[in-house]
């Protein structure tokens, strides 16, 4: 798998938390293009100055990724969880979790 795509699908960027993903790509791109910047919805803008007028392409993707916030650590070690976008409830118990604090 190429390592840039493996690296931001390795990123944990639920919804309301992508600035990770935001930084490494900015960390990427930022010595390949003229000009960048993120604004106040946290999205990266990138421009490369063309010179000559001609097409503009604009390549626009989503940064976030479903998931789930912990509401409460349970007395037996449990999580209580809540989710952030959509899930298929069944399909929940066959996924893998990272949980994100403020040490990762």
């Amino acid at each position: 798998m190429n390592t840039i795509l493996k690296n931001l699908t390795e990123i944990p960027s639920a919804c309301g938390f992508e600035y990770d993903v935001i930084r490494y790509l900015r960390d990427r791109l930022k010595d390949k293009v003229d000009h960048w910047e993120i604004d106040g919805l946290g999205n990266l803008i990138v421009r490369m100055d063309g010179g000559a007028p001609g097409p503009v392409l604009v390549a626009s993707a989503h940064t976030d990724e479903v998931g789930f916030m912990v509401q409460a650590v349970m007395p037996n070690g449990l999580l209580k969880i809540l989710p952030i976008g959509g899930w298929v409830p069944s399909n929940v118990p066959a996924h893998t979790f990272i949980i994100k604090n403020s040490k990762l």
